[in-house]
């Protein structure tokens, strides 16, 4: 499958398709290196592909899922952006701490990214070796978006 032209930005709210059926909407809240992305997904499940008057009164606090995800399904297609603001403050929609939790040992850590950025980090927490858990994360990250720019390039 070619790739599409991105035309996503901060603040944009896109349209994602559920596996059940039926759309979700998802506030891009940053645009990061490597094509990764953070954003803030609200319900509740749209029947139909969902419209700029969907997006008009939600707020920040009515979110039900956060989370750093791949622009794949933007640059295929899949997800549409359904709106895009005349005003975007990205001070209003923050950048949140995230828990990684290590399956062996049990040792949670309180991962904060800078602010400007997705997976640039500005503070790790807890009792793993910071040095080690930024390898580790990075590499988890690399793999992933190598096997992502794989499925699109076959």
């Amino acid at each position: 499958m070619a790739r599409r032209k991105v035309t996503y930005k901060e603040g944009d709210w896109i349209a994602v398709p559920l596996d059940e059926g039926g759309y979700a909407i998802g506030k891009i809240a940053r645009v990061g290196k490597a094509r990764a992305l953070f954003g803030y997904f609200f319900g509740p499940r749209f029947d139909r592909m969902p419209t700029a008057d969907d997006v008009k009164n939600i707020k920040i606090t009515d979110y039900i899922h956060a989370v750093i995800f791949s622009d794949m399904g933007l640059r295929e297609g899949e997800w549409k952006v359904i709106d895009r603001p005349e005003r975007w403050n990205r001070e209003e929609w923050p950048m949140l701490d995230f828990v990684l939790i290590e399956p062996i040992m049990g040792t949670a850590v309180c991962i904060r990214y800078a602010i400007s950025y997705c997976f640039t980090f500005a503070e790790i927490s807890g009792s793993l070796n910071c040095c080690m858990l930024k390898l580790f994360i990075s590499a988890i990250l690399s793999i992933i978006f190598r096997l992502s720019d794989r499925l699109i390039d076959s």
